[in-house]
């Protein structure tokens, strides 16, 4: 069967959650549009329960230069991270010449190229629809690195993020996952989220005396898996 690729198209970043995924969330904000629907917001407000420093601060700190504010790396809090910090916490990331190696050029031209290419002579080939052209990127733009604090940690290190939005690989990707993400589910093992396993929990019951439950943490994951021009 031939694949659907009609709806594949680069979609903005709301940040807005789908409703139904945290019941305390979803009734929040049915409470706070309960409201809200009632107030007239077309209306001019003359006056403000803010002084003109309590008005002024959040402009003055996201303008600081000394200081970054970031959403932390768990718990949902916002942290406020010094800029000499936060660069020297990349470069340390950076120079980890076991995991990283430096580039004398930028790639996504080369990738946007190769992945162009291979699309369309698939399309000619007739290997894929014509509407496989919708997964080449049209807007580029080259990965960003950032980091987010582990506030839970510490020294407060950085969880390393590249974001790839708008690279070549974004909706090749986009419908790969689209194809391959309910594969996991049929698993024996599989563990959708936090609140899927503590459901598990709830149920679970070991079948002998001397069990224990276990986790476990590998660090530098995404840097530490082999890929395939290492092996034999």
């Amino acid at each position: 069967m031939k694949p659907n690729l009609e709806g594949i198209q680069p979609s903005p970043s709301t940040g807005t959650p789908p409703p139904g995924l945290l019941l305390s969330l979803h009734l929040f904000i049915a409470d706070c549009r309960c409201h809200i629907s009632p107030l007239d917001i077309s209306a001019h407000l003359t006056d403000s329960n803010l002084t003109p420093s309590e008005r002024s601060a959040p402009h003055c700190l996201c303008t600081n230069p000394d200081i970054l504010i970031k959403p932390a790396d768990k718990g949902g809090a916002v942290a406020v991270w010094r800029t000499d910090l936060s660069l020297a916490e990349a470069r340390n990331q950076l120079s980890d010449s076991s995991s990283l190696l430096p580039l004398n050029h930028d790639p996504t031209e080369d990738h946007q190229d190769m992945i162009s290419s291979t699309i369309t002579d698939l399309v000619t080939s007739g290997d894929l629809p014509p509407t496989a052209t919708n997964m080449i990127v049209q807007q580029l733009m080259t990965a960003c690195f950032y980091l987010l604090p582990k506030i839970h940690k510490k020294d407060c290190p950085g969880k390393a993020i590249v974001s790839t939005r708008t690279c070549p690989m974004e909706l090749v990707s986009s419908y790969l996952d689209t194809i391959l993400f309910t594969l996991p589910q049929s698993l024996p093992t599989y563990v959708c989220d936090t609140s899927h396993a503590l459901q598990l929990f709830c149920s679970f019951k070991f079948s002998g005396m001397h069990n224990h439950i276990f986790t476990m943490d590998v660090q530098s994951l995404c840097t530490s898996i082999h890929h395939l021009d290492d092996f034999p």
